[in-house]
């Protein structure tokens, strides 16, 4: 994390982001969606970046919603998350990669990209439907054809923009 502070009102870090964490995540969850990662940037007002999303996408209504909550959680933590921040809530965005087996589940049935070896080693490039996700990989569809990739073969995944 670039010019991410070591301390935060002299508490370490990790320490900060662990306690927001724990705090917020139940919040999220109630709210139907999962944190899908979680910022903290510098400055002379700290911002504190999450986001979120869900199946079938989140909403700024929703991500305003989660917003309200967590403000008011963190409100009434103790002196460690004390001073000046803000609380950002949005979608991680669509040209973010899947870092999570949540991220791939959460696409199910979208369109996505994926960058992944071949059998021969090569790079390949493939946009299809993400029509299965379990432990070993992931099963697209491309033109009525199906394609198993397996996760340690996989290089990045997104879900694919549609203009």
């Amino acid at each position: 994390m670039g010019g991410t502070p070591t301390f935060f009102m002299g508490i370490k870090l990790e320490k900060v982001l662990e306690k927001v964490k724990k705090t917020a995540v139940p919040l999220i969850e109630e709210s139907g969606a999962d944190l899908v990662d979680l910022e903290l940037k510098g400055g002379s007002t700290k911002v504190f970046r999450f986001y979120v999303d869900k199946a079938g996408g989140i909403t700024i209504g929703e991500c305003a919603a989660i917003n309200k909550k967590i403000s008011r959680a963190l409100e009434n933590l103790d002196s460690d998350v004390k001073g000046p921040y803000r609380i950002e809530v949005s979608s991680p965005g669509l040209d973010r990669p899947f870092t999570s087996m949540k991220d791939y589940l959460r696409n199910r049935g979208r369109t996505i990209e994926v960058t992944y070896y071949g059998v021969d080693e090569s790079k390949q490039k493939v946009k299809g439907g993400l029509e299965e996700v379990n432990e070993s990989g992931i099963r697209i569809v491309v033109k009525k054809s199906s394609i198993e990739i397996p996760f340690d073969k996989i290089i990045k995944a997104k879900q694919a923009i549609k203009w």
